[in-house]
């Protein structure tokens, strides 16, 4: 699999402004990048931003719980075979 690698260097005026950062993309991710750049005429630090920023909104995942159910006991069912 091959993994799509970008570099850009922030222009935010941290102390960092001048250090490049490389992020890998997995080719799927590249894709979606690259069509909202072209769709919503973004750079790539802004595409990039803009879906961390989605993604991180959305919060913690909710918790999921199995319902369950008595079903009762019959003692004429093997507990080995139930």
């Amino acid at each position: 699999m091959r993994l799509a690698r970008y570099s850009w260097t922030p222009l935010n005026g941290c102390d960092d402004a001048h250090m490049r950062r490389t992020i890998t993309l997995e080719p799927d991710v590249a894709e979606i990048i690259q069509k909202r750049m072209r769709e919503q005429g973004l750079s790539f630090p802004q595409a990039v931003n803009e879906a961390i920023r989605a993604g991180l909104a959305e919060g913690e995942p909710r918790s999921f719980e199995t319902p369950t159910f008595r079903m009762g006991f019959d003692p004429s069912v093997p507990g080995d075979k139930a």
